[in-house]
């Protein structure tokens, strides 16, 4: 089996702007024939999410601590 190189993404891709950014960089690091890793908190269209070899969705809470 051949090693390759990982890349891991962080990404907060809150409108199409961030969303186009992405993409476009998802695509020139296949190019150059990397992994990906592509984390998020927020919600990614499946086209993008099937582009990278994995894919790890996080979940937030926020506790907010009651002062009286």
């Amino acid at each position: 089996m051949k090693n390759k190189n990982l890349v891991v993404i962080l990404s907060h891709c809150d409108n199409e702007e961030k969303l186009k950014v992405l993409e476009d960089n998802i695509k020139k690091l296949k190019s150059n024939g990397f992994d990906i890793l592509l984390t998020t908190h927020t919600p990614l269209p499946q086209d993008i999410q099937s582009q990278v070899e994995y894919l790890l969705i996080l979940s937030f809470v926020t506790y907010k601590k009651n002062v009286s």
